[in-house]
């Protein structure tokens, strides 16, 4: 399984004598659903940068055996639904999709091979589940599915920080 772990974290902003972290140890199994919470000014968003490599530690280290992203993601076509620029996050669908159509009209054994390649990566990716995965999670969060229908842009910024 995959971890993110704090060896002995020290962090502090350089212009700041409040310390953030003090020899922070810890570990978050990556299967975890976990929230993090708390008030404005303790931590929250300094943590969230040290894990994505956007801050480094005073001392001690940060190490994460996955990709992390920071949210508010900010998606390169806001002209999608929600669903779709969630979707598309995860991984390329509405591209594999499209490449393996075109490649099955094709039929020559090239062509063959790379649908091949796609498909296994699209299946890896839980291609063919991932819409139902989508509204389940979506449902377990508590959030209304009439924002999934929407167009992302019209979301407020406290809305896509939710997602």
């Amino acid at each position: 399984m995959s971890s993110i772990n704090f060896n002995s974290v020290t962090f502090y902003y350089r212009d700041s004598e409040d310390i953030i972290f003090d020899n922070l140890t810890l570990d978050i199994d990556t299967s975890w659903r976990l929230g993090l919470i708390g008030r404005n000014g303790r931590g929250k968003s300094t943590l969230l940068n040290l894990i994505n490599r956007k801050m480094t530690p005073v001392k001690g280290e940060v190490t994460a055996d996955i990709k992390t992203f920071y949210f508010p993601y900010i998606p390169e076509q806001s002209e999608q639904t929600t669903f779709n620029v969630i979707k598309e996050n995860i991984a390329p669908y509405s591209i594999w999709e499209r490449q393996m159509n075109e490649l099955s009209k094709t039929g020559d054994e090239q062509s063959l091979k790379e649908y091949g390649d796609i498909l296994e990566n699209f299946q890896a990716a839980s291609g063919y589940e991932i819409d139902a995965k989508i509204e389940k999670e979506f449902s377990e969060m508590g959030m209304s599915s009439d924002l999934l229908r929407r167009d992302f842009k019209t979301l407020s910024g406290v809305k896509r920080q939710e997602l």
